[in-house]
């Protein structure tokens, strides 16, 4: 039974599939520190709390920016106002029909 060519061809593809299975354990493995230190079980909710984190951290004036722009303007006589009252209104009205430029 011959087994040199194809067997070293199955060898070499098994340590290339090992080789690139610790590649990704090493690359895992911050996340899974994360996890195990703030008791998350599940790796894909620890990597969704670092990146809200991340955000948090690192983008806090583009957050506070946007909260601003979302919260409801409080004004005094807006307050005591009904929706329906109209007399803050201003209602614009020509009070010529003429058009410029003729006379």
């Amino acid at each position: 039974m011959r087994r040199g060519p194809l067997w070293a061809a199955l060898q070499a593809e098994r340590a290339g599939v090992a080789a690139k299975g610790r590649e990704i354990d090493t690359e895992a493995a911050p996340i899974r520190y994360v996890a195990a230190i703030f008791g998350v079980a599940d790796q894909e909710t620890a990597i969704r709390w670092l990146i809200a984190l991340m955000v948090l951290r690192c983008d806090a004036p583009a957050i506070a920016t946007v909260a601003a722009a979302l919260a409801p303007q409080h004004s005094s006589s807006a307050q005591n106002r009904s929706p329906t009252d109209r007399s803050a209104l201003v209602e614009f009205a020509p009070t010529s029909r003429s058009t410029p430029g003729k006379s």
